[in-house]
């Protein structure tokens, strides 16, 4: 899968350098959090969600701790938002230079230097077929070196699915802070290990209606949760219905869905 092949070459930079989950939960922070970042977060306009002014729900009557849809990266008409994966592991690299200073490249052999390298002009050294792809928990596996060596698939995407990683950031905030890493450790693996497994967005509204023209897509990290394809199918109808319903109405119709419908638990 696409995902795992970005999945695992962002968590080797980190394996790479002797960090860890715990490491890997703080760049998320900092990537979709910290007003430095490039990647944060921002809430959608007012008039770009159901959720937001003029077709407001009270969510928060419900929900104190609600946030608004929020977005991050680049939009293209019909997916979900994206950032360029290069981007985000060399983002991690200089978070690690910057925030976690014994960590460093002088502990990478010379071969992990040159694949690290060679992993940051291309993905095309890496496997695309599910059951030819280095298993996620390697990546933080002292005893895995090297990885991939060779082309064993057509070349991937390059573009990552902003809603993967804040769903793991999402896992990672809602967690006992002494739990935290081991929480992110298993959402990582249930993700990258199952072609089943998407994430689903509990918004009512979807993708977010910006105009009549244009979806943009909600990565609000509590917005997001874990389902298999069929749940997703299901959210696919949910949504639609929601997108339809009036405002006057949303309530009862959401409470209807979310009560009696499978999948429904959770929709906002």
């Amino acid at each position: 899968m696409v995902r795992s092949n970005h999945l695992y070459l962002l968590f080797k930079v980190f394996s790479r350098r002797g960090c860890g989950w715990t490491e890997l939960g703080g760049f998320l922070t900092w990537l979709f959090r910290d007003a430095d970042s490039n990647f944060r977060l921002t809430e959608m306009d007012s008039s770009a969600c159901r959720h937001g002014a003029g077709q407001r729900h009270d969510l928060t009557a419900d929900w104190p701790a609600f946030r608004m849809c929020s977005v991050s990266g680049t939009y293209d008409a019909g997916k979900h938002r994206k950032v360029v994966a290069r981007s985000v592991r060399e983002l991690a690299r200089q978070w690690i230079a910057r925030f976690i200073p014994h960590a460093s490249a002088s502990q990478m052999s010379a071969d992990e230097e040159e694949r690290e390298a060679a992993e940051n002009e291309t993905l095309e050294d890496m496997p695309s077929t599910p059951s030819a792809l280095p298993n996620i928990a390697d990546a933080f596996s002292s005893s895995f070196a090297t990885g991939a060596s060779s082309p064993q698939g057509p070349a991937v995407r390059t573009g990552m699915r902003v809603h993967h990683l804040t769903y793991l950031l999402g896992v990672w905030e809602r967690a006992g802070r002494a739990e935290r890493a081991y929480a992110l450790r298993v959402a990582a693996m249930e993700l990258e290990g199952s072609a089943d497994i998407e994430i689903l967005h509990l918004c009512g509204c979807g993708l977010c209606l910006n105009n009549v023209d244009k979806n943009d897509g909600c990565v609000e990290p509590s917005h997001l949760r874990a389902g298999d394809k069929t749940e997703n199918g299901l959210h696919t109808q949910y949504h639609s219905v929601l997108r339809q319903t009036s405002t006057a109405n949303y309530r009862l119709v959401r409470s209807a869905i979310r009560d009696d419908c499978r999948g429904g638990f959770g929709l906002l």
